[in-house]
């Protein structure tokens, strides 16, 4: 059965470290009781994200456990002259640096000489706050960033990979007001949340050493409404649900397969297409947001694309919405961890 949906709260670990189920829910209903779980924790892929992005910039912010190193990345976008600056930092395993076990509690905390970079969840939003000494150059970086009216519901999703051994559990919050300001290169630049939409990708998981992904996001206003996308295939064994949806006035509506056709030369158009004919569109890059992370036996190579999405969708009542020139942001993420 295709798209398996979760109606009720579950902890996804029996005592002995098993899958207890998979599939997708609409809010959080997994619990990640990390405790139980029987594996060592050098294997173990943990991260929070949040990106907000607008037709004139973007912002984008990581903090991560891969187990065998602590990251922390900083990202600023700016789509209207094609330029992108990123720093990632990198630090030793420390058993006091954990990640939170809820997507909706919990603080997360990196510091570093140079940085300040810091996730904290309240039940009326979440508080995004960084300051980055010298991120380009003399130039610094700040970044005071408030999400709120979370949306009713989420993609979430559990899925365990072909082994069996391997889990991957995920939630993607959508469209999600932001509010708040920017420094950077002696400029400040403001969020307005009633034009300006964020995403936040929570992730845990203990997956095969290599893997590839690939993920497409974007928040927007639709229609006076709060829209967004989600959609992504690479992780795991999606035969019970995939992670494809919809967000549309704080509702998801659920999508089988999509498949990304990604020409030879990737600044060229994209064609996005939906094994069930609800979401057809074309993706034109503008930017590359390029990095390659390599250190010990840990390597990430990374290509996020940013554009520009045109074409239609189809919600769950059948009603077809329109998309016309969506900032969206499409990875292909490579890692060797």
């Amino acid at each position: 059965m295709r798209n398996i949906e979760i109606l009720r709260p579950i902890s996804i670990f029996d005592t002995q470290g098993n899958l207890q189920t998979t599939g997708f829910a609409r809010k959080g209903l997994f619990t990640y009781n990390r405790e139980n779980l029987k594996v060592n924790r050098l294997k173990m892929k943990e991260w929070d994200y949040y990106l907000v992005m607008n037709h004139e910039i973007g912002v984008a912010f990581t903090l991560s456990d891969l187990g065998y190193i602590r990251m922390a990345s900083v990202s600023f976008l700016n789509f209207e002259t094609h330029e992108e600056t990123t720093r990632t930092v990198l630090k030793a395993p420390s058993i006091s640096y954990k990640m939170p076990v809820s997507p909706r509690q919990g603080v997360c905390e990196f510091k570093s000489n140079d940085l300040l970079l810091r996730f904290e969840s309240a039940p009326n939003g979440r508080h995004v706050y960084c300051e980055f000494k010298n991120f380009v150059g003399r130039s610094d970086f700040k970044a005071d960033l408030w999400f709120t009216d979370l949306p009713k519901e989420s993609m979430n999703i559990l899925t365990p990979f072909e082994d069996g051994k391997h889990f991957y559990l995920n939630q993607k919050m959508n469209a999600m007001p932001c509010a708040g300001k920017v420094i950077f290169n002696w400029h400040i630049y403001r969020f307005n949340p009633k034009k300006d939409l964020g995403v936040l990708d929570w992730g845990r998981g203990y997956w095969p050493y290599e893997t590839t992904w690939y993920w497409a996001t974007a928040s927007a206003y639709l229609n006076e409404k709060p829209f967004g996308i989600n959609l992504g295939y690479g992780f795991g064994d999606t035969s019970k649900a995939s992670e494809n949806v919809i967000f549309y006035d704080g509702k998801i509506h659920k999508l089988y397969d999509i498949n990304f056709l990604i020409p030879e030369d990737p600044m060229m158009p994209w064609t996005i297409t939906s094994s069930d004919g609800r979401f057809e569109a074309i993706f034109q890059p503008d930017l590359d947001r390029a990095a390659l992370i390599k250190t010990g036996p840990v390597s990430s190579d990374q290509h996020q694309y940013f554009g520009i999405l045109n074409g239609s969708c189809v919600l769950d009542d059948g009603t077809v919405l329109v998309i016309e020139q969506l900032r969206t942001a499409i990875e292909k993420i490579h890692n060797r961890y």
